[in-house]
């Protein structure tokens, strides 16, 4: 399976999937590569399209052309439980609403964003001593579990299917 990870930094996500041998993962860092992100997303597609592309941490809005192409889908993971606080970064508003319990979603990628449909999502409580950035930590190790949960339910239609056909 050949996934391509759009990130921004090392996160829970980028380690997670690194450490999958199963799997042929190609990252590309938002940090690094600026405003030529979809110019570098454009080149691999090219090349080879991704069986799955997974975003996270990632400031930029794919177009559809790119994220319609992959031969299992396309998704994003997003530290809020959609619908509520779609958009980049909603930490601010999680925060300034004093929510007590906030979550992440991997959901589809659509032409709206944060929009698609909701493939998993798991909650976490925010404790009065959590800052934003210890409410992040707790959402980026959430987001590598629910992505491993992505892989590893396609993998194991892979492996189902090929079965099935013998």
């Amino acid at each position: 399976m050949f996934i391509l990870l759009v990130t921004t930094s090392t996160n829970a996500v980028r380690a997670a999937l690194e450490r999958e041998k199963t799997i042929k993962l190609l990252t590309i860092d938002c940090a690094t590569l600026g405003v030529n992100v979809l110019e570098a997303i454009e080149r691999i597609f090219h090349d080879s399209i991704p069986d799955l592309l997974i975003t996270y941490r990632c400031p930029y809005i794919l177009p559809k052309r790119i994220f319609e192409q992959c031969h299992i889908g396309s998704f994003n993971i997003h530290p809020s439980l959609l619908p509520k606080y779609p958009g980049l970064n909603p930490w601010d508003k999680i925060f300034h609403n004093k929510e007590r319990e906030s979550g992440v979603t991997l959901h589809q990628m659509t032409k709206h964003v944060d929009a698609g449909n909701i493939i998993f999502q798991s909650s976490f409580i925010i404790e009065e001593s959590d800052t934003v950035e210890s409410a992040r930590m707790k959402a980026d190790g959430i987001a590598a579990e629910l992505a491993l949960k992505l892989i590893y339910q396609y993998k194991s239609y892979e492996s189902l299917h090929f079965a099935v056909e013998q």
